[in-house]
């Protein structure tokens, strides 16, 4: 059973957000780790938390790599968004004295 914390939260936050980004974009776990600076394992590890926590396979397995599934392609495009997002942010902010 889910505690009340984890039915007001979603299973995602940025972090395996910018997972799945990674994995869609350079379409295996080793390029991904490479993007994101942590290993293949966790990548890996991480990428199968995520599917289980959300109850939906993001990625097929190919010998060649991994390809994004429909529900895949709909989670990297919204973290494409996401990420376009903040970095604008970020430009918006630079410089400012906060």
């Amino acid at each position: 059973m889910r505690s009340e914390f984890a039915k007001m939260h979603s299973p995602l936050d940025w972090n395996d957000l910018r997972l799945v980004l990674a994995v869609a974009r350079e379409g295996s776990l080793s390029g991904a780790a490479r993007k994101l600076g942590v290993t293949h394992s966790t990548v890996f590890r991480r990428l199968g938390t995520i599917e289980t926590a959300i109850g939906t396979r993001l990625f097929e397995r190919f010998r060649d790599g991994y390809a994004p599934t429909p529900a895949g392609e709909t989670a990297a495009a919204s973290a494409a968004r996401l990420e376009d997002e903040v970095l604008a942010l970020e430009r918006r902010l630079a410089g400012q004295d906060l």
